[in-house]
């Protein structure tokens, strides 16, 4: 009996090893003569064995019946070279629709074309790709020709027999599938796709099909399962859910967690109450299938619903909000080669749709978080200045967005690969479920353990988050494993099954390379019935990590294959057909073919959609097969490749190119062009800096000072703007030290260049630090420098201004307010005359501000109420809602300068609702602090307290202008309700505070609240009294005051000081002072 052709190669290549094993015993010679008669030989049958699995065979495929009616009708009425042109036009443009989706031309039969999937090797969505291909068909013939010309498709997945037929050798595919398909077309009606029932199954989900009364066809005893197909549904994350050469196969090992993901979200369509969930496991233990088959379970629950998907990848780690652009672009349809007009139009829409007409401002602050660039939406246009603020309403409109959703129906969150997710969209959905709690909300999410190593509190202090954490299958779950994968094979033997699993180690996706790799070496034999040639499993050495199982399977690929994915390796882990092509310089036909081919072979998958109108997307099977690959691109070759790749992206990405600068940014990094890769570091900064992501922001103005040093030639023409935004990005994460010396840099660089604006501006920014670190000295002296350099400027700015509104903030701070009123009325001055222009107007208001809050501290109370006014109205105009906080809060401090404290409590109050309407957390300290002394001075002591020491908390150990006389107000609120000995300690503490912080007033206030204390206890005669005596703190208060021109305290000190030694002079004299200001005493 003659032996198999596959026990013939075995046995040759032992012949070989044996030959070489002798060269030093027989020598080259002999060896390379014996080897000379065994290659060929080896060689032949090699082929003859691929020949021969390739011919006749049974598969599983998904067969297309097209017709196109109508030709018949159109040659009575055109040329019939016409005809005939348009024939080859149609018949081309259909069968490149069929190729492209991974399809075979089987033949064509008049105006008939039959097609197949899965000839070569079964593939998961080969009936999926079939449907694709059928719509796309449909649309492209409508575009060809209006007409008469009309489709008729049918598609119908079952087995069939390849092989040749006829004297010619004609390669096709036989069987009762083609017979039922081609029935099942003669039933199709114009302009219509029909299903089998079986091609449906297969594709359950992805598509909208309209299910029809069963038909019975010719030839067939019984009626079949009939379906038309409609539309597809958008963006479904479809993991693959077959093993391996197509086969169908179940979820081995994780049937506990589904339970308890199932049994947490119908907990949530139940209650109404969020849930959430981490599923944290390593690379290739399952996270993907089993939210797959959670996602499978979901779409046939009984509770209507909403699901937001999105997924993380290294290429958006570093960009702002990446996962949630991520989000809404699958959510709004938005590509990334959308034009900026379209993908904004998008954005709108499908945030009208769920807030309601009337909330364009929100959407425009949620498309500008997102990057989408609304500058020029008049609710943006006028605090484009404050970054800060647009991020903190972005933020808050997108939680009412998420609620608004949540109100709708119950809402699904689907977040893949968190551990590879952005700082800011990772803060933004812990802030999302946080507030989640009682909304119909259900969070999943998948990560590796890497994901609590960068945010150790994402799951911290919330009572509904679950971490389940996935380990390696065990040796019995291993083993189910195994045989699902081999399920067509009849028994497995035990050295082959052993062999798995023992290399694998309980993880999944490497018991699926490890069986590839047999089966590409022939120890698995695939077919209809699977088989095991056992003599070939010694010969074939098994790597013995991951890594080295998918570097041997991307060896053995052809050159094309291997280049078309070292390419893709190098765009990413999601990449496209045409970025492939740019890279590896083949026509976009070669390419295609390649990228095909690797599918069929599961190292990659296309895309239900992609994010580039026109092209395929493609992801790699898994994030280690990218690495992989990436490792066999020779380092040389990189550097040209990322080059390209940037080049592309950039091209591509068109007029929102900015949206992408990090990512374009890494390529030129990669390829060592550090004069590009400083421009692109830059803008992503600008980006990250426009998006109040500072952690972001400092990281690429790092990197862009770093590559611009690395380069050749002057400093970038920007380093000035990167300069300021890396200082302000450093101060939003309070590394104020760090962020002085980015200005320093920026002053010394400044004076190099001669550059007088630069200049000005880096003393600005330094006065500002001071002053918000309570230095108000240093904070006057720079800002008179920044002054100085902007009176050089010969062009009109709003650069003056600034740099006087900054003397005149440190002067009112020190107490200085004659000198203050000066400078502001000189800023004023050139305010009105600067074009009316956003910036101009910002800086207008701002003097007006500080006016105002001057003339309160000078008790000139009709202009301070004028001015406030004014800067009320001019945020207003602006759009900027933070600026009107601000200023509603300095309304209620001139209200309670005043005594009106009924008045200043209900600004105050305006202020801190405003600020929650917006989220400007930042500021609520400052307003509850000034709310709470109002409730001081009203005797609502408790009320107060409570209010004062939120304050506190909210500030933590941060020195700010304004908690010195926190203090003071929670000293009086404290010796409101009798605790005397707190409320001393207290004042002393608020004095320590005002002192370091040299601000007169607020000291002169701590001492009257010392003074306050200390009568209080001597009149009580307590032994703990050591304070300094009442009558030194209220003549200090008093001296204070007057010193720096404050009237209206002068007459509460002199009041204060009545109430301790009765001196009806004292009082008096307070009373006239009321009455000369138009004050309440």
């Amino acid at each position: 009996m003659s032996k198999s052709l596959a026990a013939q190669i075995s046995d040759l290549k032992k012949a070989i090893q044996a030959q070489e094993g002798l060269r030093a015993t027989i020598g080259d010679d002999v060896a390379e003569t014996a080897l000379a008669v065994l290659l060929p030989q080896l060689a032949e049958l090699e082929t003859r064995e691929r020949a021969e699995k390739e011919r006749e065979k049974r598969r599983m495929v998904t067969v297309m019946f097209a017709d196109v009616s109508g030709f018949t009708e159109l040659s009575e009425k055109m040329d019939p070279e016409d005809v005939m042109s348009l024939m080859n036009q149609v018949w081309a443009q259909l069968d490149g629709l069929i190729l492209a989706h991974g399809g075979h031309v089987d033949k064509h039969m008049g105006d008939n074309v039959i097609a197949l999937w899965g000839i070569k090797a079964s593939r998961e969505d080969d009936a999926e790709q079939a449907m694709r291909a059928a719509l796309e068909m449909q649309a492209s013939l409508q575009r060809i020709h209006t007409g008469t010309l009309k489709l008729h498709i049918a598609l119908h997945s079952g087995s069939v027999m390849l092989g040749e037929v006829g004297s010619q050798g004609e390669y096709t595919a036989m069987g009762k599938t083609i017979n039922l398909v081609s029935h099942l077309e003669q039933i199709t009606p114009a302009g219509q796709i029909y299903l089998s029932h079986e091609t449906f199954q297969l594709t359950r989900g992805l598509f909208e099909v309209e299910s029809l009364p069963p038909q019975t066809l010719k030839g067939l005893s019984q009626a079949l399962q009939i379906h038309r197909l409609i539309l597809p549904v958008p963006h479904i994350f479809r993991p693959r859910t077959r093993g391996i050469e197509g086969v169908e196969t179940r979820m081995v090992g994780r049937n506990t967690e589904l339970k308890f993901l199932q049994e947490a979200c119908a907990q949530v369509f139940s209650e109404g109450a969020a849930r959430a969930i981490t599923i944290v496991g390593e690379a290739g233990l399952g996270k993907s299938r089993l939210l797959y088959e959670f996602e499978q379970w979901l779409q046939h629950a009984p509770t209507a619903h909403i699901t937001l998907k999105g997924r993380a990848t290294e290429r958006t780690m570093p960009l702002p909000y990446g996962l949630l652009r991520d989000i809404f672009s699958l959510y709004s349809d938005i590509q990334e080669n959308d034009s900026l007009p379209t993908a904004r139009q998008k954005l709108e829409t499908s945030v009208l749709q769920t807030l309601g007409n009337g909330e364009t401002e929100k959407a425009h602050f949620i498309g500008q978080l997102l990057g989408l660039d609304f500058s020029n939406s008049p609710h943006l246009r006028g605090i484009l200045h404050d970054p800060g603020q647009i991020r903190d309403r972005a933020r808050h409109y997108l939680g009412q967005f998420v609620a608004a959703l949540a109100g709708q129906q119950t809402l699904i969150f689907m977040l893949e690969d968190l551990h590879w997710a952005d700082g800011d969209s990772l803060d933004v959905v812990r802030a999302l479920m946080e507030n989640a709690t009682r909304q119909a909300i259900f969070f999943v999410g998948l990560a590796r353990p890497s994901l609590f190593e960068r945010k150790p509190e994402w799951d911290a202090r919330l009572t509904f988050h679950t971490r389940i954490s996935l380990p390696p299958l065990n040796a019995q779950a291993s083993q189910e494993l195994v045989r699902e994968l081999l399920q067509k094979m009849d028994g497995i033997p035990d050295p082959l099954l052993q062999a798995v699993i023992e290399n694998a180690d309980g993880n999944p996706f490497y018991v699926e390379e490890l069986i590839k790799i047999l089966i590409d070496e022939s120890v698995i034999q695939t077919g209809e019935h699977w088989q095991v040639d056992l003599s070939r499993l010694g010969t074939v050495t098994i790597p013995q990590t991951l890594t080295g199982i998918l570097q041997a399977r991307i060896d053995s690929l052809p050159e094309d294959e291997r280049i078309a994915l070292q390419c893709a390796s190098v765009i990413g882990k999601i990449f496209w057909d045409d970025a492939v092509c740019a890279l590896s310089e083949q026509s976009l036909a070669q390419t295609q073919a390649a990228l095909q081919s690797l599918y069929a072979h599961e190292f990659i998958f296309p895309r239900a959609s992609s994010i580039f109108s026109g092209m395929t997307e493609y992801i790699f099977k898994h994030v280690l097969l990218r690495e992989v690959a990436y490792e066999t691109v020779l380092k040389r070759q990189r550097r040209k490749l990322h080059s390209q790749a940037a080049a592309w992206l950039a091209a591509q990405s068109g007029q929102r190119a900015t949206e992408l600068a990090i990512l374009i940014a890494e390529h030129y990094e990669r390829a060592e062009d550090f004069t590009n890769a400083a421009d692109w570091f830059g803008l992503a900064g600008d980006q990250a800096f426009d998006a109040y992501a500072p952690e972001a922001a400092v990281e690429h103005y790092r990197k862009a000072f770093q590559f611009s040093q690395n380069a050749a030639g002057a400093p970038s023409p920007a380093s000035f703007r990167w300069y300021e935004n890396l200082g302000k990005s450093l101060q939003a994460r309070t590394h104020f030290d760090q962020a002085m010396n980015v200005y320093a840099q920026m002053r010394a660089a400044a004076k190099t260049a001669q550059n007088a604006e630069a200049q000005s501006l880096a003393w600005y920014n330094i006065s500002f630090l001071q002053d918000h670190q309570g230095d108000a000295r240093a904070s006057l002296d720079s800002a008179e420098k920044a002054a100085n350099f902007a009176a050089q400027q010969t062009t009109t700015s709003d650069l003056l201004p600034k740099a006087l509104n900054g003397q005149g903030w440190a002067l009112y701070h020190l107490g200085e307010g004659e000198r203050a009123e000066t400078v502001g009325l000189r800023a004023l001055e050139i305010c009105q005359q600067l074009p009316n222009h956003p910036a101009a107007l910002r800086e207008q208001a701002q003097t007006y501000q500080l006016l105002g809050a001057v003339y309160d501290l000078r008790s000139q109370f009709s202009h301070s109420i004028e001015c406030e006014q004014k800067a009320l109205e001019t945020y207003r105009a602006l759009g900027d809602r933070r600026g009107t906080a601000a200023m509603l809060n300095n309304q209620g401090v001139g209200a309670f300068i005043r005594g009106d404290y009924a008045q200043a409590a209900q600004r105050y109050q305006e202020a801190l609702t405003l600020a929650g309407e917006i989220g400007a957390r930042d500021r609520e300290s400052i307003f509850i602090s000034n709310l709470g002394g109002a409730k001081v001075r009203l005797g609502q002591y408790a009320a107060a307290e409570a209010d004062l020491r939120k304050s506190i908390e909210l500030v933590g150990t941060t020195l700010t202008h304004y908690i010195p006389l926190t203090y003071c107000f929670l000293a009086e609120a404290c010796l409101g309700q009798g605790k005397l000995l707190e409320a001393a300690q207290l004042a002393q503490q608020a004095l320590t505070l005002a002192q370091e912080s040299h601000q007169p007033d607020a000291t002169a206030s701590a001492w009257r609240a010392l003074g306050d204390c200390a009568s209080l206890l001597c009149k009580r005669s307590l032994p703990e009294c050591s304070l300094p005596a009442p009558d030194d703190c209220y003549r200090e208060s008093l001296r204070i005051f007057t010193e720096i021109g404050s009237e209206s305290e002068q007459a509460r000190t002199l009041l204060a000081w009545n109430r301790w030694t009765g001196d009806k002079e004292m009082r008096e004299k307070a009373e006239a002072i009321f009455a000369r200001l138009g004050m309440k005493g």
